[in-house]
């Protein structure tokens, strides 16, 4: 028994040195070598294309994203943030308004219950007065992707 317990000492050891080398090896700067003509000059990358969407779903998603400067996946998630559910009542909203989805099928869409879509509708009707300068920039914006 006790050769076996020594025997597998002896492995854990040379494992640990195993990793341990490894890890040191990982963590080596390595020297580059200085070549003596001029490197190449790297070719410019084109801008990105601008993201076509297909459906106007799809483009509200994204121009209002863009306006408040946050993700989608944060917008349709569970996180009650004050950016994030400012964003997701406008979108809800604009899609009432410029598309002809009903509550049941913007909330579907929104991973949302119909009556939290009738929610956030009536919450920025409530402040139209200060949300429109908002909402007007980003159906403008939408717009601008049906004439793509």
């Amino acid at each position: 028994m006790g050769t076996l317990l020594a025997s597998l000492h002896e492995e854990h050891k040379a494992r640990q040195e195993r990793l341990k080398k490894a890890a040191f090896k990982a963590v080596t700067i390595i020297p580059i070598p200085i070549a003596t003509e001029p490197a190449p000059e790297p070719t410019p990358t084109p801008p990105p294309e601008p993201r076509k969407c297909s459906t106007t779903f799809d483009a509200t998603v994204l121009e209002t994203c863009q306006f408040y400067n946050v993700r989608p996946r944060d917008v349709f998630s569970n996180r009650h943030a004050p950016e994030f559910v400012k964003c997701r009542h406008i979108m809800a909203y604009i899609l009432y308004d410029i598309t002809s989805f009903t509550n049941p099928q913007i909330g579907k869409k929104m991973n949302r219950d119909p009556t939290s879509i009738l929610h956030a509708i009536n919450k920025i009707k409530s402040n139209l007065e200060t949300l429109q300068p908002d909402i007007t920039e980003i159906e403008r914006r939408i717009a601008l992707h049906k004439n793509k």
